[in-house]
């Protein structure tokens, strides 16, 4: 058991500096999107679209039982119907 955490740490800690070692340096690029913020919008079209990709596809295997239904119907959301 000490031996693998002992190989563990050693492996994450050769992986996560040999990017480094070699010089290059990586640049991620930050994106502004609608929905950021305090203040964000969701594109309700958008939000329609998923939800059909969603239907046709995706609920075949995954369930919606860990969202949260009570902000469906919030202003600056889906802003969908009670019902």
């Amino acid at each position: 058991m000490f031996k693998k955490t002992i190989l563990s740490a050693l492996l994450a800690a050769g992986l996560s500096t040999g990017a480094y070692a070699s010089g290059a340096e990586s640049h991620i690029e930050d994106f502004d999107f609608s929905f950021e913020g305090p203040f964000g919008t969701y594109d309700e079209h958008q939000l329609q679209r998923g939800l059909q990709v969603y239907t046709e596809v995706c609920s075949a295997c995954h369930g919606l039982q860990y969202i949260s239904f009570r902000t469906l119907g919030d202003h600056g959301g889906p802003a969908l119907e009670a019902d």
